[in-house]
């Protein structure tokens, strides 16, 4: 089954200011979704993008999906991917190409049909936008197993913000993830760029992750990716791979007790984590 490019339904309440409410069809698979914006009647530039389009929810029966809290780290998270930002275009990935085979990139496609009732985005303009205008696009497919039966729902990559408050420099420990579904990325966006140092990562007492930034810059580029100013990047799949992601199941098959996260700060600064997640669409 080809993959299809066209036009969605119009956004409604497209004002400064205002949140854009979109509903998508559910009767079809999707790859991509790709939201356009003009200001002041042209394509709009990166940095304009990043001052206008504030955050940008996604929910599935009205179940929230992914958050992201301003379209910079919508841009970061492409960029160390190797997605160039084009202007007035904001790629929105489900299926993921930069995976190392078609098997693996498909999988994380979020194929709808017959198994949710609503696809809402909602996007939030801020007020200094002038005469805003926002369409959407979407890259679909109708595929079906080789027995003609639908495709199931069952893990989608989530995308979750969590703010993380910072009293002091030095260690900052986060014991408040969910310890729900696999963790496959933590984009840790800075209050200034590189205060995070180092960060050490357990599940239990077993170290899984312990990465200074130099070494953390030169495992990424190893594998192809592009570390982004004023993130950092924790990778569990830095390899591409969606079995090398972080489960919150231990090996003997019992839910994960202790989920510690250790940042090192060279200042005093919040952060955010913007947590990509594979699971369940439902919880």
């Amino acid at each position: 089954m080809p993959r299809r490019i066209t036009k969605m339904n119009s956004f409604n309440g497209v004002a400064a200011g205002s949140t854009a409410t979109l509903d998508c069809p559910v009767d079809r698979r999707y790859h991509q979704l790709v939201l356009e914006y003009k200001h002041a009647g042209a394509l709009a530039n990166q940095a304009t993008i990043e001052s206008h389009i504030t955050a940008i929810r996604i929910r599935l029966n009205g179940i929230l999906q992914r958050e992201y809290r301003g379209t910079k780290v919508l841009n970061a998270i492409n960029a160390l991917n190797g997605v160039p930002f084009k202007a007035g275009m904001i790629p929105i990935f489900f299926s993921e190409p930069w995976r190392r085979n078609a098997v693996n990139e498909d999988e994380l496609a979020w194929a709808l049909e017959g198994n949710v009732s609503t696809f809402q985005v909602e996007v939030d303009i801020d007020g200094a936008a002038l005469t805003p205008e926002l369409k959407a696009y979407a890259v679909t497919d109708n595929a079906r197993r080789a027995n003609g039966a639908m495709i199931p729902l069952t893990g989608i990559v989530k995308l979750l913000p969590t703010v993380v408050s910072v009293s002091a420099a030095g260690k900052v420990a986060i014991t408040t993830l969910p310890k729900t579904n696999t963790y496959m990325r933590l984009h840790c966006q800075e209050g200034v760029a590189n205060d995070i140092t180092e960060v050490d990562i357990s599940i239990d007492q077993l170290a899984v992750y312990q990465q200074t930034r130099e070494r953390n810059a030169w495992w990424l580029d190893q594998q192809g990716m592009v570390p982004q100013t004023g993130f950092f990047h924790v990778a569990f799949d830095a390899t591409q791979r969606i079995s090398d992601g972080l489960p919150m199941v231990r090996a003997d098959g019992r839910a994960v007790s202790e989920f510690l996260c250790e940042f090192t700060l060279a200042n005093a600064n919040n952060f955010t984590i913007h947590a990509e997640l594979v699971g369940n669409p439902n919880i």
